[in-house]
């Protein structure tokens, strides 16, 4: 995140929140270029600049869920497409959290449910197993 906070501080990138909303757009706008390339009608650098333009906004995406947008001026592209390095490392980690997270949730989930089908233990239960030498 500090390669982020330098860019910015050169004027490369301007923090700046983002939303759902935004990062749900960039992400419908990219597929539908997708889609639109691979259409065989289409010349081969119309193809290439869907395909292109949906390579930017995943790398937009990226660049937005870490709270930056690339500055104004030129060089804007080259600017979402160099600071990938940084972005992709940083949503991998968040992806990362996000699985370990789950995975922690779902073996609680598990425990929850085998102590729903576990027997009832009584004191009577504990103090005869006591009595026997049982632990």
């Amino acid at each position: 995140m500090q390669a982020l906070k330098n860019l910015a501080g050169t004027g490369q990138l301007t923090p700046e929140p983002t939303s759902v909303e935004e990062i749900t757009g960039f992400l419908m706008r990219a597929e539908q270029q997708l889609t639109d390339a691979r259409t065989a009608s289409l010349s081969a650098a119309s193809r290439f600049s869907l395909a292109y333009d949906a390579a930017h906004a995943f790398a937009l995406v990226a660049l937005r869920a870490q709270g930056y947008r690339p500055g104004k001026g030129l060089g804007h592209r080259m600017v979402a497409f160099s600071t990938l390095v940084h972005t992709v490392g940083l949503m991998r980690e968040a992806v990362e959290r996000a699985e370990r997270k789950q995975r922690h949730h779902q073996a609680i989930a598990r425990i929850l449910e085998r102590r729903k089908n576990a027997p009832t233990v009584t004191e009577e239960d504990i103090r005869a197993a006591r009595e026997e030498g049982r632990p």
